[in-house]
């Protein structure tokens, strides 16, 4: 099956917004990191969020990467492979990393994972996830005294394995750095709010 590629992805790099900081705009990094049988929709709201700030937003570039347990292709929800790197702790450096979880997605402890949100976060960097990867981000101990979203599938197994922890009734949750969102529509407010929080105040109004 064919994959999704690059080759497009600075096609549209000359349609920018020009400033007096060409050459010297803000580069947040965020990395996706990608379950199997992630949510594909869920990946693609995010990702136009951050291409579309790219593209409007002259004082910001969001510098995109996708990892995975694995490293190669990870099938999404719907079969599509995705390519991506895999993921380790040592050189690991970025701003921001983004759980991509999805209905399909076996909910399961990952140390490696547990140890890269834990590096981000100790690093002040925005640590999120997608439909039900708020899972990950309890497992690294990273939703303490703050509520979450999630997908209602997996808002009752979240709760057994962590009773302490309250789901919020919204479908996207963001402060303290921490964002989680329940489905692929409420993607776009979670990826929005780490952009404000990150980039420019203004990326929240794209």
């Amino acid at each position: 099956m064919d994959t999704f590629q690059s080759t497009l992805k600075l096609q549209n790099i000359g349609f920018r917004q020009t400033t007096d900081l060409v050459g010297h705009e803000r580069v947040v990094r965020v990395a996706f990191i990608l379950l199997d049988h992630f949510s594909l929709t869920t990946l693609s709201t995010a990702m136009d969020a951050l291409a579309t700030g790219n593209l409007i937003n002259g004082d910001t570039v969001y510098r995109i990467s996708t990892y995975s347990l694995q490293g190669g292709l990870v099938d999404s929800d719907v079969g599509v492979p995705i390519s991506s790197q895999r993921l380790a702790a040592e050189g690991f450096n970025q701003d921001a990393v983004i759980v991509v979880g999805g209905q399909r997605v076996r909910l399961s402890s990952s140390p490696m994972l547990r140890r890269v949100l834990k590096k981000v976060a100790c690093a002040k960097g925005v640590v999120a996830g997608c439909w039900n990867a708020a899972f990950y981000l309890a497992d690294a101990g990273l939703l303490e005294g703050q509520e979450f979203a999630c997908h209602g599938d997996s808002r009752a197994l979240i709760g057994e394995y962590f009773p302490k922890l309250k789901a919020c009734t919204q479908d996207f949750a963001f402060g303290h750095r921490r964002g989680t969102c329940a489905n692929a529509c409420s993607a776009l407010d979670m990826t929005l709010a780490l952009m404000q929080e990150l980039g420019s105040r203004s990326d929240a109004s794209l």
